[in-house]
């Protein structure tokens, strides 16, 4: 069974590979516990080139007995069902782009690279569940929108909300 880490990390590794195979972005894809910091996103790699940052993270977890309705009565269940939950996550993306000190043309630039990666990384999580690891399992994209621009980076995230079923309780290893 899939624990909320692993889920996590499937979308996210499907959005990273299209991002990789799509635009040719290249960065560190990371699970992390809260949304990461902006301000030095952008580094470069040993031969020099900018990298980005890419992540997932659990923004938000409610029981669901009508997908991706909020149960708000609560769920009981024995150790022989499964409790159905929903999942808001984030992805997010960032690239390396020229801060405020550049001509039109490298603006233009900018959003272009911008935008190319967002819709990348939109196709890798949305194929991920019609065709990838992530097949099967219901899933609501609830808007994706784009970072605003710190330093040299910029970006987008994508949120979604994803349905996970949390398995049977742990064994009782009372004495």
């Amino acid at each position: 069974m899939k624990t909320m880490e692993s889920v996590i990390e499937d979308v996210l590794f499907c959005m990273c590979s299209a991002l990789a195979t799509q635009t040719g972005w290249t960065g560190e894809c990371c699970v992390v516990p809260a949304k990461p910091s902006l301000e030095s996103c952008c580094t470069r790699d040993q031969d020099g080139d900018p990298v980005g940052f890419a992540w997932g993270r659990l923004v938000r977890a409610w029981p669901t007995r009508r997908f991706p309705q909020e149960d708000f009565r609560g769920q009981d269940f024995t150790c022989d069902d499964r409790s159905q939950w929903a999942l808001l996550v984030e992805l997010g993306a960032t690239i390396c782009i020229c801060a405020d000190m550049c001509g039109c043309e490298q603006k233009a630039q900018n959003a272009h690279d911008v935008l190319a990666v967002a819709e990348a990384g939109l196709q890798g999580a949305i194929c991920c569940f019609t065709e990838g690891v992530c097949a099967g399992r219901e899933y609501l994209v609830t808007g994706m929108q784009p970072l605003m621009q710190q330093a040299d980076c910029g970006g987008f995230t994508i949120e979604l909300i994803i349905q996970y079923d949390l398995g049977c309780c742990p064994p009782d290893e009372s004495p």
